[in-house]
């Protein structure tokens, strides 16, 4: 078992203005993937305090989101140097949501997932953003950089 290394980037346009950027996170990897629980976690905590709404609820609609049939993309994404295949699916959790308009911007939330048998852990990217009608207000991504054994 060894650490998972990522980093994530961060440039959120709160209803105030204020722009946020930059945090690091490195989680430990066990028989789970912790990963996506602290990308959706993140996500739904930032968008709950921003818009003023329930973190319950918008937990929710994500998760509804996640276990809806959608289509998965298949591509190419450049990790370590090289070209490796990838599945990409991209998730709108708040799509047909009745309270849309009510989310200051994050109504249009798009979660792109985009996951790879030739990266460590799956996952190459996790990407979160919001447009917003009167421009973008959020924007997260977490992307895998290396993965080292611990040596234990």
């Amino acid at each position: 078992c060894g650490w998972w290394y990522c980093r994530r980037e961060v440039e959120a346009e709160s209803a105030v203005g204020r722009t946020a950027q930059a945090s690091c996170m490195c989680t430990r990897q066990s028989g789970g993937h912790a990963v996506d629980v602290y990308f959706v976690e993140t996500t739904v905590r930032y968008i709950a305090k921003s818009a003023g709404g329930s973190p319950f609820y918008i937990r929710n609609r994500v998760k509804e989101a996640l276990v809806t049939p959608t289509e998965v993309q298949v591509g190419e994404a450049t990790f370590q140097g090289r070209s490796v295949k990838t599945q990409v699916v991209k998730l709108h959790p708040f799509a047909d949501d009745p309270n849309q308009d009510r989310m200051k911007g994050f109504g249009d939330l798009a979660l792109t997932i985009t996951m790879s048998d030739e990266v460590p852990g799956w996952y190459q990217s996790l990407e979160a953003t919001a447009s917003g009608a009167d421009g973008p207000v959020y924007s997260s991504l977490m992307r895998f950089e290396a993965m080292e054994e611990s040596g234990q």
